[in-house]
């Protein structure tokens, strides 16, 4: 089978192809105009660098975007057999994170990389209309407050509580929208965002996490709440998460919240395989233009 793939430099042939589909687009698209509303008394000038393959052929077209800085992500969109055709071409970044494939993309992907730590996860989606702010009463040792960057040694804190051990830098709380909770001045949860776009009108609420001795209270509740009505009061029609599917506490709290259950996608991390181009010298692929080529698979 012939495909043709492409690099693409326009943002709307992007739109044009997530038409639809924002739940599984929400990354992409913030990613394309990766600020806020300069309403926001933080700064959103941080640049990310993208860059796009489109591919066409016999069963379908397919998307499959990079994210270069400051994290590595990857994101495919489409026909699986078009996505494997655009791999023989496009660059394949020696470490990356698979932010957003659908199942069916994975034995694709795992011809040019390996593929670990492999979650299957539901994208949630909700807008002004469907949302239902948060109605849990706090007690009166507990205080909800937006945090802000001179807060990230306390936020990194409360993230050392879980299994993971990311540290952010305080950068990721300048860029983004995070509330927390505090009980007796002691950070106990915390809600924020991945990437926000005032332009795209789009935005991605992760990094939930209460602290284990604060469980079963509807803090993550009440800080998702204060993260999504952050993000309506800025312009964002359309705002996304992704929750593991068997975390039936946390699936109920956001459907509470309006939040409606989506597509279902996997995450991974993501190593290339080397030597995996050089099998492009053994199938047809030929170059039709600087950034064009035909593929054959």
């Amino acid at each position: 089978m012939d495909f043709r793939v492409w690099k693409s430099t326009s943002s709307d042939e992007v739109r044009e192809f997530l038409a639809g589909s924002h739940d599984l687009g929400a990354y992409a698209l913030a990613y394309l105009n990766p600020r806020a509303s300069t309403s926001l008394d933080i700064n959103f000038s941080t640049r990310y660098l993208t860059q796009y393959y489109f591919a066409s052929g016999p069963t379908g077209r397919s998307l499959i975007f990079y994210v270069n800085q400051p994290n590595s992500l990857l994101l495919t969109f489409g026909d699986k057999r078009a996505i494997e055709a655009t791999f023989l071409v496009a660059p394949s970044l020696r470490k990356s994170y698979l932010a957003t494939a659908s199942p069916e993309h994975l034995e694709s992907i795992a011809k040019s990389h390996r593929v670990s730590a492999v979650l299957t996860m539901n994208r949630m989606l909700t807008t002004e209309s469907s949302f239902k702010p948060a109605t849990v009463k706090l007690e009166a040792a507990f205080h909800l407050s937006r945090l802000r960057p001179e807060d990230i040694e306390e936020i990194n804190s409360l993230y050392r509580t879980g299994l993971g051990l990311n540290q952010y830098p305080a950068r990721v709380v300048s860029e983004g929208i995070y509330w927390g909770v505090r009980k007796s001045g002691m950070l106990a949860a915390i809600a924020g965002t991945h990437v926000i776009s005032g332009k795209e009108k789009v935005a991605v609420v992760g990094n939930v996490y209460t602290h284990p001795k604060a469980r079963g209270l509807g803090l993550a509740q009440v800080t998702t709440s204060a993260v999504t009505s952050s993000l309506l009061t800025i312009g964002c029609t359309e705002i996304v998460l992704t929750v593991d599917p068997e975390n039936m506490p946390a699936v109920s709290a956001y459907k509470r919240l309006g939040f409606n259950l989506k597509s279902e996608v996997i995450e991974g991390r993501l190593s290339r395989r080397r030597f995996y181009q050089v099998r492009k010298f053994f199938r047809k692929v030929k170059r039709s233009g600087s950034d064009d080529f035909v593929v054959t698979i």
